[in-house]
């Protein structure tokens, strides 16, 4: 057991260097812009798997992390798996592309996002489509509502199903105080029920303390 931390540091202030309590050492590189682009493992506890020796990171030309790929060598070897990220015009996420085994391509599994198209300052995500091709759907209330001007989602629903996978309500901004599953038809909930105490805040919210703290989770069974 070596027993103690040590970190290395360049002019910056960056860590370079960290050796852990079991011996393992890191080494960290950086651009010239101090973003972290690769952190090596020179020198591995003999208990810990080898198979990623080094995670090397890329970033776009905005600086949003484009890539992160795992090698099998503290320098060279081959790539044991790999993300790719892709984004928007305004620096959202649109899509995550993930190999298990070896580098990203064409035919590697991804996730898409969509949004709105930022008219009126409003940039909200309205799908995730996953790799299998299901579309999860973002709702945010009828036109106009409350839950509509604030882009707070009310549901969420896949693509083709006749009922909401769940339903948010909420109390003042974004104080989520219900979640509803209409297909198992179960609930949490932090109201109070019929017949229980108040909270110590004094209203109905009985699962939340008076500093908005949550004391009191309740799972119901509707029908």
């Amino acid at each position: 057991m070596y027993a103690r931390l040590e970190y290395g540091y360049n002019r910056q202030g960056d860590v370079v260097e960290f050796t852990d309590a079991d011996g393992t050492v890191h080494e960290y590189g950086y651009d010239k812009i101090g973003q972290l682009i690769d952190d090596r493992v020179p020198t591995l506890a003999a208990h810990l798997d080898t198979a990623v020796r080094r995670i090397s990171r890329t970033y776009d030309n905005r600086g949003l992390l484009s890539k992160v790929t795992s090698h099998s060598a503290v320098t060279g070897g081959s790539i044991v798996n790999e993300v790719a990220r892709s984004y928007g015009p305004f620096g959202q996420l649109v899509e995550d592309v993930q190999s298990h085994s070896g580098a990203t391509g064409g035919g590697t599994p991804k996730v898409s996002y969509a949004y709105t198209t930022g008219a009126g300052n409003i940039l909200r995500r309205t799908s995730v489509t996953y790799p299998n091709g299901r579309v999860l759907e973002y709702q945010y209330g009828a036109s106009m509502s409350i839950n509509d001007h604030l882009n707070r989602v009310s549901a969420e629903k896949v693509q083709g199903e006749g009922s909401n996978l769940v339903q948010y309500t909420y109390a003042g901004a974004a104080w989520q105080v219900q979640v509803a599953m209409p297909q198992p038809d179960v609930e949490l909930t932090f109201k109070q029920q019929s017949g229980a105490p108040a909270g110590d805040a004094g209203d109905i919210y009985a699962g939340y303390d008076r500093f908005d703290r949550a004391q009191e989770i309740l799972w119901l069974k509707n029908s």
